[in-house]
């Protein structure tokens, strides 16, 4: 099997001879380049005719110039395009600038684009350059819905080149599953063309797939095993020497020993559970592993989680009893924009008052305060004096209209008495209005 690292300059003079700003197949102006392999160069395009930004996957002049391999591709981008899942990332179209029966010089793919980065590159960054089964459990939940997805009877179809370098992490923190089936295929297409090899990702290929067998889940089962076995130790299973034959005969150690071989000490634990499914997934034989990628979710106990969410900026706490006037009179302020201006009961006055003009408004409220008490004490009085005649008039018209002349003098009594008794009253009725007030 020939090395992937040997074949870059099989992409051919077309391929390297792209150039940003360059408009191909009619429709896509190429802006950058996003990544180069053995078998493809992935660039970022703006497709004129819908507006938007896609990526384009140019493959190898080998693979383009021969019919088999582009009908093989046509093939697979028809069923991949089918494909709708918001985990799994869009295949739109084959293009190639071929006109008539004539070979073409450019072909590839139109797909999603996706603005983040794999899971292979972010793991570069962790400590010990791995993660902890916390911060891929998310993931690998949305991971196992794609495939599930991908799985249903209705649609059967196999990824067969899973591992951290296809999965991508948006900058929303979700997880799109690349290549679903593309990858294997420019792979395959390819060495088939080459030298006849079954195509893939030896260290996350199945024993069945190196052996070149019909594609199945299994084959996705393994390959999702030691796509979870690197992201936690930061290895696949099996990465020196002989791949082939140690996927095909050795069972590897588990993540933990090989955590502890590699002296990664700065990771938390990995439950029991996980080391025990990873370890099915990665058996030799087919029917020993889990029945379906859904029932890795189970084993892993990864359904609904959500990715966590980016940490905000620390904000300086500020105590509620700073938050008073005479702070708030000191801030800095700048002028709000024409037309934004606050409402006058919200803005908040810039600087304390002058001495003197705070003398004045208290001179003022204390002018104001003696007035308006004077004002009721003559108010009352008037009202009392009034009240007082009206009742000791009152009473001397009934008593001298009933009374004899002899008895005149027991009127004018009880006309005086009359008056301090409605004087009385009236002041009781002052003082209960007053209390009421407070």
């Amino acid at each position: 099997m020939p090395d992937e690292s040997e074949t870059p300059p099989e992409l051919g003079p077309a391929v390297r001879a792209l150039a940003a700003g360059q408009v191909v197949f009619g429709r896509y102006e190429l802006r950058r380049k996003l990544g180069e392999g053995g078998q493809a160069a992935v660039w970022l395009a703006h497709d004129r005719r819908l507006g938007e930004e896609i990526a384009l996957k140019f493959v190898l002049q080998a693979v383009a110039a021969s019919p088999e391999a582009i009908d093989a591709l046509k093939a697979e981008a028809t069923r991949s395009r089918r494909l709708t899942h918001p985990n799994i990332v869009r295949i739109h179209d084959f293009v190639s600038d071929a006109v008539g029966d004539e070979h073409p010089t450019l072909a590839g793919i139109s797909m999603e684009y996706v603005d983040g980065e794999s899971l292979a590159d972010r793991r570069l960054r962790e400590p010990g350059k791995c993660f902890d089964v916390e911060q891929i459990a998310p993931w690998i939940d949305q991971l196992c819905q794609a495939l599930t997805y991908a799985h249903d009877p209705k649609r059967r179809v196999i990824h067969r080149d899973l591992k951290p370098g296809n999965l991508l992490i948006s900058k929303d923190g979700e997880l799109k599953v690349a290549d679903f089936g593309m990858a294997c295929s420019l792979v395959t297409s390819f060495r088939r063309v080459a030298d006849g090899v079954q195509g893939g990702t030896p260290p996350f290929m199945s024993p069945q797939q190196l052996r070149g067998d019909t594609p199945s889940e299994s084959d996705d089962v393994y390959s999702l095993g030691a796509t979870i076995y690197a992201l936690l130790t930061g290895k696949p299973p099996f990465h020196q020497g002989d791949i082939v034959d140690q996927v095909k005969h050795k069972a590897p150690e588990s993540m933990s020993e090989r955590r502890a071989r590699l002296n990664i000490t700065a990771r938390a634990a990995i439950a029991p559970a996980w080391e025990e499914t990873v370890a099915a997934c990665l058996a030799k034989d087919a029917g020993q592993r889990p029945v379906s990628v859904d029932s890795v979710a189970l084993r892993l106990d990864v359904r609904g989680l959500k990715p966590a969410p980016a940490t905000p900026p620390a904000r300086e706490a500020i105590r509620v009893d700073e938050l008073r006037l005479d702070h708030l009179q000191t801030l800095p302020t700048q002028p709000a924009p024409a037309g934004m201006e606050p409402p006058e009961y919200l803005r908040v006055p810039t600087a304390p008052l002058p001495p003197p003009l705070v003398a004045a408004k208290a001179q003022s409220r204390s002018s104001t305060t003696s007035f308006a008490v004077l004002w009721e004490c003559l108010r009352w009085f008037g009202i009392a004096v009034f009240t007082a005649l009206a009742f000791s008039a009152f009473a001397f018209g009934v008593l001298f209209l009933l009374s004899t002349t002899e008895n005149k003098a027991i009127a004018y009594s009880f006309s005086f008495v009359s008056f301090f008794i409605g004087a009385g009253l009236t002041w009781v009725a002052y003082r209960g209005i007053r209390r009421g007030r407070r």
